[in-house]
């Protein structure tokens, strides 16, 4: 009888065991996932950072020019001036990959739950075909 009740608590212990490896892999897992979820938004909010400092520096630069140009009364030769209209399209250019940068960030929690339904759908046992007779 003793041994009944070892056997019994042995496995009551293995089947413990093996629900806490099974939640602990679920958890771990959830973690890597939450992990790289916040990489990739921090990587992409660094990337649109940088975008915004190198249009903060054409402003100035344009500002500048611009400037220089009303020193010198000649505000009204700013539609064909090379220089001014090269910063304007870099402005645009840089303006219109940070707008794409923003989006890729909001898009990352659309992903993240795609994945997860795929995934869940994946797992998700299928009945199986019943035999012919």
């Amino acid at each position: 009888m003793a041994s009944k009740l070892w056997d019994d608590v042995r496995k009551s212990l293995q089947d413990l065991g093996n629900i806490a490896a099974e939640k602990g892999k679920i958890f771990s897992k959830a973690a890597a996932d939450k992990a790289e979820e916040l990489t990739r938004t921090g990587k992409l909010k660094l990337d649109i950072l940088q975008v915004n400092r190198e249009i903060d520096h054409l402003f100035s630069q344009l500002g500048g020019k611009v400037y220089h140009l009303e020193s010198e009364s000649a505000l009204d030769t700013i539609p064909e001036d090379e220089e001014i209209q090269q910063i304007f399209e870099k402005i645009k250019k840089l303006e219109a990959r940070k707008k794409e940068l923003e989006e890729k960030v909001e898009s990352i929690p659309e992903e993240k739950a795609e994945a997860e339904k795929a995934t869940t759908a994946a797992e998700e046992p299928t009945e199986p075909a019943e035999e012919e007779k």
